[in-house]
C-alpha cells in the first residue's frame, strides 16, 4: 500500500484502479469481519444475559423449594400429630367394639342354636307340604284328564249342533216351500169350486154327482195339508 501511494511512482488510471478496487475489497472484507465480530458478541451477551436471567428464576425456584419443603414439613408433623390423637381414639373405639363383638358373636351363637331348632321344624312342614303338592299334582292331572274328555264331548256337541242347524234350515226352506204349494192349492181350490158352482147352476141334474167332486177335492186338500205339518 505504502508503493501505491509513494509519489515517486508513476500511476496511471488503469494501475490505480486495479488498486483501488483491491483496497475496496480489503476494506469490505474487513468491514463484513468486524460486523460479524459484533453481531456473534451480541449474540453471546443475549445469551450470557438468558443464562443469568434462568440461574436467577432457578435460584428463586429452590429457595421456593425450601420453604414449601419447610412448609411440607409443618403439615407432616401436624398430621403426625393429628395421626397420634386419631390413633387413640380408634383404640378406645376398637376396644369399645371388640366388646360389642363378643356380645353379638354370644347372641348369635344363641339364635344358632334357635335356627336349628326351628330348621327341623321347618323341615317336617317343608315335607308335608310336599306331600301335599304330589297329591295335588296327581288330583290335577286327574282333572286335566278329565277336562279333555269333556273338551272332546263339547266339541262333538258343537259339531251336532252345527249339523243339526244346517238340517232345520233345509227343512224350514222346504216348509216354506210346501206352505207356498198349500197357498196356491188353496187359491186353486177356490177357483175350482167356483168353477163348479157355477156349472151347477148351469147344470142342476148333475148336482150330487158335483157334491162327490166337491167333498174328493176337499178330502183331497186335507190331506195334503196335513202330510205338509207333519
Amino acid at each position: 500500500m505504502q508503493n501505491i501511494f509513494n509519489a515517486e511512482n508513476n500511476l496511471d488510471d488503469s494501475i490505480f484502479k486495479k488498486n483501488f478496487m483491491k483496497i475496496s475489497v480489503l476494506y469490505n472484507v474487513l468491514f463484513k469481519i468486524v460486523v460479524y465480530d459484533q453481531r456473534n458478541l451480541f449474540e453471546k451477551e443475549k445469551i450470557l444475559y438468558s443464562l443469568e436471567k434462568e440461574n436467577t428464576h432457578f435460584l428463586k425456584k429452590i429457595v421456593a423449594d425450601e420453604i414449601y419443603c419447610l412448609y411440607l414439613k409443618d403439615c407432616i408433623s401436624k398430621i403426625n400429630l393429628t395421626y397420634q390423637i386419631d390413633l387413640h381414639k380408634q383404640e378406645k373405639k376398637y376396644m369399645l367394639l371388640n366388646s360389642e363383638y363378643d356380645e353379638l358373636y354370644n347372641k348369635f351363637i344363641e339364635e344358632k342354636k334357635e335356627n336349628l331348632l326351628l330348621n327341623e321344624t321347618y323341615d317336617k312342614i317343608i315335607f308335608n307340604q310336599k306331600s301335599e303338592i304330589n297329591k295335588l299334582k296327581s288330583h290335577i292331572s286327574i282333572q286335566n284328564k278329565d277336562k279333555e274328555i269333556l273338551t272332546k264331548y263339547i266339541d262333538n256337541y258343537i259339531t251336532y249342533i252345527e249339523d243339526s242347524y244346517q238340517k232345520y234350515c233345509i227343512l224350514n226352506k222346504e216348509y216354506k216351500n210346501l206352505e207356498e204349494m198349500h197357498h196356491d192349492l188353496e187359491e186353486k181350490n177356490k177357483s175350482l169350486i167356483i168353477l163348479v158352482n157355477r156349472m151347477e147352476d148351469k147344470y142342476p141334474i148333475e148336482n150330487n154327482n158335483n157334491n162327490n167332486i166337491n167333498e174328493l177335492h176337499m178330502d183331497h186338500i186335507k190331506l195334503m195339508k196335513n202330510s205338509v205339518y207333519y
